[in-house]
C-alpha cells in the first residue's frame, strides 16, 4: 500500500483533526442512539458534547485543508510563472518529535539570491530520504513581485 504523507505541518494537523472530528462525531451519534453508553456519573450530555467537539475538529480540519489546497494552487502557478533561481542547501533538519508510523520527516534549509538580496527558505517535509544533501545546489522558483515567495524544485542542479 502506497501512503501519501503530508508535505506540510498544516496538512498533517488537518489530517489529525479530521480523524479526531470523525471519531468524536460518530461517538456522539452512537451515544445519542444508545449504542455507546457512558458512565451515569458523567456531567452533561455526552452525546451533545462529543458531537460539538467532533464538529469543531471537522471545522478546523476543513480550514486547514482549504488553506493547503490554496497553497498548492499557488505553488503550481509559481512553478509556471516564477523566475528560476538557484539555492544552496545549508542544513537538513530531521523532525524527530514528528512521526508517521516509523518515519520522521526532514526539512531542507537553504539560501537563495534574487536581485542581489539573499533570502533564507525551507522545503516541505520529506518523509523518505530527501533528493539532495547538505551543500547541494537546487532550483528555486521565485515570485518576481514578492521574492520572499518561493517554490523548491526537488531536483539537484
Amino acid at each position: 500500500m502506497n501512503i501519501k504523507y503530508p508535505s506540510t505541518y498544516i496538512q498533517l494537523y488537518s489530517q489529525i483533526n479530521l480523524i479526531l472530528g470523525v471519531g468524536f462525531f460518530i461517538s456522539g451519534v452512537l451515544n445519542k442512539i444508545g449504542i455507546m453508553s457512558t458512565s451515569p456519573n458523567s456531567k452533561g450530555d455526552p452525546s451533545v458534547i462529543f458531537t460539538i467537539l467532533g464538529t469543531l475538529f471537522l471545522l478546523v480540519a476543513t480550514v486547514g485543508l482549504l488553506f493547503t489546497y490554496t497553497k498548492d494552487r499557488q505553488s503550481k502557478t509559481l512553478f509556471r510563472t516564477g523566475i528560476q533561481s538557484s539555492g544552496k542547501i545549508t542544513r537538513l533538519k530531521k523532525h524527530t518529535l514528528t512521526n508517521w508510523g516509523n518515519k520522521s520527516p526532514v526539512t531542507a534549509c537553504f539560501t537563495y539570491s534574487y536581485d542581489g538580496v539573499t533570502y533564507n527558505g525551507k522545503s516541505n517535509l520529506y518523509w523518505d530520504t530527501p533528493p539532495f544533501t547538505n551543500g547541494d545546489c537546487i532550483h528555486i522558483y521565485v515570485d518576481a513581485n514578492k521574492p520572499a515567495n518561493y517554490l523548491v524544485h526537488d531536483k539537484v542542479v
